[in-house]
């Protein structure tokens, strides 16, 4: 038998909620069986787990939409702001990957610092010449 650290008895109730709707794929199927017989132990109901497994859902859910809310607002320091200024053609590299992972402001601010980094050099460039 597969010994589990820590072992699936001593997992809280949610967390065995959790192990007992997961699939094949994220637990093995041994473990799924345990955290049953476990929540049967401690005389939860199936409209109990069932219950209980949306609010947990829910909130993680929640969670998820918070984060990409924080994500999708956040903005660069002036430290970076200034530095994306300065060195843009290395920026031009990097950074493709903001809007996929969430970070909508950073993307367009992203865009808008290696413009205006461009714009930069070629005034000090044809002022210089």
């Amino acid at each position: 038998m597969t010994q589990y650290n820590p072992p699936i008895e001593s997992r809280d109730t949610d967390e065995l909620i959790l192990i007992s709707k997961s699939s094949i794929d994220e637990w093995q199927q041994s473990a799924i069986d345990i955290s049953k017989g476990e929540l049967k132990k401690r005389g939860l109901s199936q409209t109990q787990i069932d219950s209980r497994y949306s609010e947990l859902e829910k909130e993680f859910n929640e969670q998820i939409e918070t984060e990409l809310k924080i994500a999708s607002e956040e903005d660069y320091s002036v430290f970076e702001k200034i530095w994306m200024i300065l060195f843009w053609p290395r920026e031009l590299f990097h950074g493709w990957y903001l809007k996929r992972d969430g970070y909508t402001l950073k993307a367009k601010r992203r865009i808008q610092l290696i413009l205006t980094g461009l714009i930069f050099y070629v005034i000090m460039i044809l002022t210089s010449i």
